[in-house]
């Protein structure tokens, strides 16, 4: 039986790096409740950038750690910022729900399509990307930050339909690949 894959053989760094985006994620979250925005902001896009520089150091983003890490940070950063402009900003703190729903339906979206032996692409610059948006809008304050949840959203929303469409078109090469093997009509 295989090892799981696990970030320390390739790179010691790896793990530094992952917990060095959760520990920046918790900080972010501990400086929007207590409405410092900005530094949260920055927090925010310290613990996207290692999270991204894990996964470009490991090489394979399918490891436990790796695919865990993502989500916690996308809900160190979300959840306190729909929380904090609850009362201020109900579009702000709806969009940021809102997101924050993409964003974890579309890793279990990747995670359940690999269980189930479909190929799945993570991109990490995506990913990035993503989470620095909403990091970036708490960073600049105002408009911006509404902006920033847009395309944050959009970005999730493209990833989700892609996802699920490849998922659908494997599944339809393998039903097809099937019946034109066993003699049936494609």
């Amino acid at each position: 039986m295989a090892n799981p894959p696990h970030p320390a053989p390739r790179e010691p760094g790896a793990l530094w790096l992952l917990g060095l985006s959760i520990l920046s994620a918790a900080a972010a979250a501990t400086l929007l409740l207590t409405g410092h925005p900005a530094a949260g902001g920055a927090a925010a896009l310290a613990a996207s950038i290692a999270c991204f520089a894990a996964t470009t150091v490991t090489g394979r983003p399918g490891s436990f750690a790796l695919g865990a890490a993502g989500p916690l940070v996308d809900a160190a950063v979300l959840a306190p910022l729909a929380w904090t402009f609850r009362t201020d900003d109900s579009t702000v703190a709806a969009l940021a729900l809102v997101t924050l729903g993409a964003a974890l339906v579309g890793s279990y979206e990747r995670a359940r399509a690999a269980a189930l032996g479909y190929r799945t692409r993570r991109t990490a610059w995506i990913a990035l990307v993503r989470r620095a948006l909403p990091a970036a809008g708490l960073i600049a304050g105002g408009t911006w930050l509404t902006a920033s949840l847009w395309a944050a959203l959009g970005l999730a929303a493209i990833t989700l339909t892609v996802r699920a469409a490849g998922v659908v078109l494997q599944e339809r090469d393998r039903t097809h690949g099937t019946a034109a093997a066993a003699g049936g009509a494609p």
